[in-house]
């Protein structure tokens, strides 16, 4: 599956060659490594890898003085070609600095442009040698042409003549053993002097080279054997300037190779949405949330189990087609995939480093070699056992099955108890139910049941460790329908403490299957509260900014009028000092009258706008519950749920809170005039109730490219109103299309200052945080 996403042929097979490492060093490196490949994708949202061939076969020829063809000198080229445009996008990028393996690697693929150019200027892409090749080879062509064309233009004479169309069978130039010849009526062939060189099949024609034209064509000849000279000396000069940079080359293709494994395992990573697994140094496995790759994602039921810490031994029992085998297989495949240097489809894994995955998966059944279901397994069990080394992993499907129920399941814990013996971790599945008290009572064993909803006869998929698992054939054949008095006689056979048992563990499995959809829905409304409490949260300080932001701008305006105002004061008291002379008492009166006035309608505007800037809070009086309220502090309407003295109990959203009177207002859109009369809110109210309403996060799931750069614009244009800083763009992970025609986009957006991929925790790959200019 991840070499179906290699670019180059050897790619795929250096993919498919993978094997899994034991050696913690190197697995660390090659998890770094894909960790580095992954970021690459998510930040420049490209692989950097282009398509080109193994030329290794090509290398080894001019080591040993071969001479290429031009076909195999285009695919040289292509390689230097790929390696020189995979140096520069790595090395361009504007994260390299945070990609030591990639940027090492890009710095050391060596420049091949003057290969590159010495093959362009040599062979066409068609793979013929050009004439510029040369100046040797430029000068025999052009001198072929002439004589090529001198030949034609004798030939083409003589057909026209007279003379000779008379002996001819047909007026054309054809071409026979590499000599121009006409066709001439056998009868006439003594009167075109010249060299036959073919007879037609019924023998009426013959085709004669005319004597006049057999010098021209030898020259013709002389000039090919020329060419070809040339032109073999030409590729001898390329293969010359390949071997000398044998050693560069090809380390530019294991470069190359090691990029495209590299990129098409975060390609698969990134669709099958892998994280990094932790490696510890205790042989250990714990895994959250796994998926085996091989299930669809849309019904694939996660996996959580740990086995390493208090218990080396793990026992799963359940009923058939529940996915015991599907749990055992995917444990198995983690570390195979793990120690193979890929990410694992989990939410997280931590793991030791494993010497050995031995398992005995289905029935190897033989007929054509005596082999039963159980001499089959056992077969196996027994190479496992005489194979077991320390820090391995032993997988067992259906331990012991296919024999006597007593014995097989007296020899399965014999088995599982020899192998404890080892530092060995063990993962069985078994119908026996004698395991499970063997379990229960053995130290470091741990039993585990696939879970399975009696109410809908169906099993849940969900691995539920420290829970035995039972049959359910009682419980499943009454759903069915089979009669009350064939259940009761079943049950009279049974052992009563088995039954006990049982209805112990159907109660445990209720309560354990109504425990975790109680769990899983506190879970959902705690992470919906979160998203609320961070909406708010960020609301909050938006509106502090912008209160900051008024109160900057009042002052301002303050201290203008302020000036203003002791600037006219300024000119008033200069008019009256400067104009009241030789006024007499009336006129005097009258401009000290106007002076005043001025000054006092200074005053009334100062007063007015003084006024504007204060808001009156509500009385109590206006307050009764079920009324709604304009919550000032957090810029949004609430409810009024009670009232206690000069505090208001408000319900605004899903959040209750305690306001004071004084910051509460009549809602915007009813304000109230001192007649009483309501009246509408103006514009630019509107516009701030709505830009304050401006959600931290935009939604753009399900959407092409093309609308999703329309929800963004229209996004970054009220968030740029409402003041935010910070915002969170969700677009899923999925292929990671969507991802990358945004990236794409916001580079060039003139509203983006900068962005990035989320951590772990703010929806990692799924979405991207963009900051605002």
């Amino acid at each position: 599956m991840a070499a179906e996403h290699a670019v180059s042929g050897i790619g795929k097979e250096n993919i498919l060659a993978i094997q899994p490492q034991n050696d913690p060093k190197r697995i660390k490196r090659m998890l770094n490594e894909l960790d580095e490949a992954t970021q690459f994708l998510a930040g420049i949202g490209r692989n950097p890898v282009e398509y080109f061939t193994d030329i290794k076969g090509y290398l080894e020829k001019v080591n040993i003085g071969g001479v290429l063809m031009p076909d195999a000198l285009l695919d040289i080229k292509d390689v230097c070609t790929a390696a020189v445009n995979a140096k520069n996008i790595i090395i361009e990028s504007t994260i390299i600095e945070t990609l030591p393996f990639l940027k090492d690697l890009a710095v050391n693929i060596y420049n091949c442009k003057p290969i590159i150019n010495e093959i362009n200027n040599a062979i066409s892409p068609e793979g013929d040698v050009l004439d510029g090749a040369s100046s040797q080879l430029r000068q025999i062509r052009r001198s072929l042409r002439m004589e090529n064309d001198k030949v034609r233009g004798t030939l083409e004479r003589l057909i026209r003549s007279q003379n000779v169309q008379k002996y001819l069978q047909e007026a054309v130039i054809t071409e026979r053993n590499g000599r121009f010849v006409i066709p001439v009526k056998s009868e006439f062939r003594s009167m075109v002097p010249g060299i036959i060189h073919d007879m037609s099949s019924t023998g009426s024609t013959v085709f004669v080279e005319p004597t006049g034209v057999v010098e021209a064509k030898n020259e013709i000849s002389r000039l090919e054997a020329e060419e070809k000279h040339e032109i073999e000396r030409i590729l001898a000069e390329l293969s010359r300037l390949v071997h000398s940079n044998a050693p560069d080359i090809s380390d530019n293709q294991d470069a190359l190779e090691r990029l495209d494994v590299l990129f098409a395992k975060a390609v698969f990573c990134n669709l099958y949405d892998c994280t990094k697994p932790d490696i510890c140094d205790k042989l250990c496995i714990r895994i959250t949330k796994g998926r085996h790759p091989l299930i669809d994602r849309a019904t694939c039921v996660p996996i959580d189990v740990t086995i390493g810490d208090e218990f080396k031994t793990l026992i799963i029992t359940g009923p058939n087609t529940g996915g015991k085998t599907v749990s055992l297989k995917t444990v198995g495949l983690f570390i195979l995939l793990c120690q193979s240097g890929f990410f694992l489809p989990a939410a997280h894994v931590t793991m030791g480093v494993f010497e050995d995955v031995l398992c005995d998966i289905g029935d190897e059944q033989a007929i054509e070699q005596s082999l039963s279901t159980f001499s089959s397994h056992m077969t196996n069990i027994v190479s496992i056992l005489n194979g077991l080394r320390a820090n391995t992993m032993v997988l067992f499907d259906e331990l012991c099955t296919g024999t006597d129920p007593v014995e097989g399941s007296a020899l399965a814990r014999a088995i599982l108890s020899q192998i404890a013996k080892k530092h060995v971790l063990t993962f069985a599945t078994t119908h026996y139910s004698e395991l499970k008290t063997y379990a229960f009572e053995t130290e470091g064993m741990e039993y585990a049941s696939m879970e399975f909803d009696i109410e809908t006869l169906r099993p849940t998929y969900r691995l539920v460790v420290g829970i035995p698992g039972k049959s359910n054939a009682l419980e499943i054949s009454r759903k069915l329908g089979l009669c009350d008095d064939v259940i009761t006689a079943a049950q009279t056979t049974m052992n009563q403490d088995e039954l006990n048992v049982n209805r112990l563990i159907a109660d445990i499995e209720h309560n354990n299957l109504m425990a975790q959809k109680a769990l899983e829905e506190a879970q959902a409304a705690r992470d919906e509260a979160e998203l609320l409490k961070r909406h708010y949260e960020e609301k909050t300080a938006q509106i502090a900014q912008r209160r900051q932001q008024e109160l900057e701008k009042a002052r301002e305006q303050a201290s203008r009028i302020i000036t203003d105002a002791e600037e006219e004061a300024r000119e008033i008291i200069k008019e009256l000092r400067f104009n009241t002379d030789g006024l007499d008492g009336k006129d005097k009166n009258e401009l000290i009258e106007n002076s005043r006035k001025r000054l006092q309608d200074k005053k009334k505007e100062l007063e007015k706008k003084e006024s504007v800037k204060k808001t009156q809070g509500l009385k109590k009086s206006d307050i009764r519950p079920g009324m709604t309220v304009y919550v000032g502090h957090l810029a949004n309407n609430g409810t009024v749920l009670s009232v206690n003295g000069d505090e208001v109990m408000l319900q605004v959203g899903i959040l209750k809170l305690k306001a004071k009177l004084s910051e509460l207002e009549l809602p915007h859109e009813e304000k109230i005039e001192p007649t009483g009369k309501k009246r509408a809110p103006a514009d630019h109210k509107k516009i701030e109730l709505k830009a304050s309403g401006i959600s931290s996060t935009l939604d753009m799931r399900g959407l092409t490219a093309e609308d999703a750069y329309i929800e963004i614009d229209r996004y970054f244009d009220a968030a740029i109103m409402a003041g935010m800083e910070e915002v969170t763009l969700l677009h899923g992970k999925g292929t990671g299309a969507l991802r990358t025609a945004v990236h794409e986009y916001l580079r060039k957006h003139a509203h983006c200052e900068k962005f990035r991929i989320g951590k772990y925790g703010e929806g990692d790959t799924g979405v991207t945080i963009v900051t605002l200019k």
